[in-house]
């Protein structure tokens, strides 16, 4: 005697199965499955390889632009620290021309014109601050950077704009969540 029942197992996701009556001459112990079963079964297994990819594609897009972001990001960082480290260079030959110029590098203070010392220690300290503002200067430009990226995203993004492009996200974040 054959009849079908529904599995309500989570693991089976509720799929019909076809079982057997087995009596005492059936030599086969496994179910058998119907052709119209299997074929439901094939349609749920494609939609969920659909859904599948349909998230590794958008996965992959989101990846691309967040590495397209940071790589323009990075090379504006670049930019602007080869600008920067022109002008300090720039700053820091002038000030050690105007250093040898005026005969700032004396061994003793002694031989230093007294009118010139006060001249000599700036020289000296613009020579050696040059040197040291190196992290602060890349920490002031970072920040920089974000700010004008986010100051020039919102000051030309309208806010219809805006409110679209946060409901796009929320449907994508609810898309790759389920």
């Amino acid at each position: 005697m054959d009849h079908i029942c529904r599995c309500e197992n989570e693991k089976t996701l509720g799929l019909f199965v076809k079982q057997q009556d087995y009596d005492k001459h059936s030599d086969s112990t496994a179910p058998s499955f119907s052709p119209s079963i299997i074929n439901h079964n094939s349609h749920i297994l494609i939609w969920l390889y659909v859904k599948l990819l349909f998230k590794v594609i958008l996965l992959i897009l989101i990846l691309i632009v967040l590495v397209k972001f940071v790589l323009i990001v990075n090379q504006d960082f670049n930019t602007k620290i080869d600008i920067l480290n022109t002008i300090e260079r720039q700053k820091y030959l002038e000030c050690s021309e105007n250093y040898h110029l005026n005969h700032c590098h004396s061994d003793t203070d002694e031989e230093i014109v007294p009118a010139l010392k006060e001249i000599c220690n700036e020289y000296f300290l613009c020579m050696s601050n040059s040197n040291n503002n190196k992290t602060t200067m890349k920490s002031k430009l970072i920040v920089s950077i974000f700010s004008e990226l986010i100051n020039e995203f919102v000051s030309t993004i309208h806010y219809k704009s805006m409110v679209l492009l946060l409901l796009v996200m929320i449907i994508i974040l609810k898309v790759l969540v389920l």
